[in-house]
């Protein structure tokens, strides 16, 4: 003859959810601590791809990083008084590299034409039209004039 003896489970409805019962009770513990997870690392997520944004804010692939982010300043003048840039008239002195000596920068820039040699041509640009500019299929970079120092 042979006796089953169950200890701790009821037979019949629900018997089976009380014997699970611990088990159950773990699983849903690691379901709410991943989704809790998961919510952190979303979080986390979407705190990163802001800053990749903020990063590349202040990127132009023709543009010197300072000129973008003088072009987006919001009060230009001061921002290129605190970087060294050189402003006239709401103007900015910059270098623009020409793809060609042969090249001509077109008259709706409004800018002026200090000087030039071969494809570098040294110009007072208004600063609103800095990525404008630089967006040209003919112009090559946009950046600031090199200082020179003397030898001491």
């Amino acid at each position: 003859m042979v006796v089953v003896l169950v200890v701790g489970a009821t037979i019949g409805y629900g018997g089976a959810y009380t014997l699970f019962q611990p088990q159950v009770s773990a699983l849903e513990e690691q379901i709410t601590a991943i989704q809790n997870d998961e919510a952190e690392i979303h979080g986390e997520i979407v705190r990163l791809e802001a800053e990749l944004e903020r990063l590349n804010l202040s990127k132009h692939p023709k543009l010197e990083s300072v000129l973008y982010q003088l072009a987006q300043s919001e009060t230009p003048e001061e921002f290129a008084e605190t970087h060294g840039l050189t402003v006239v008239d709401g103007k900015v002195r910059v270098i623009i590299e020409l793809k060609s000596e042969y090249d001509v920068i077109s008259n709706k820039f409004n800018i002026t034409v200090e000087t030039s040699y071969e494809n570098l041509v040294q110009t007072l640009v208004p600063i609103g039209i800095l990525i404008e500019l630089a967006n040209e299929p003919y112009v090559n970079f946009v950046r600031i004039p090199v200082v020179p120092w003397g030898d001491t």
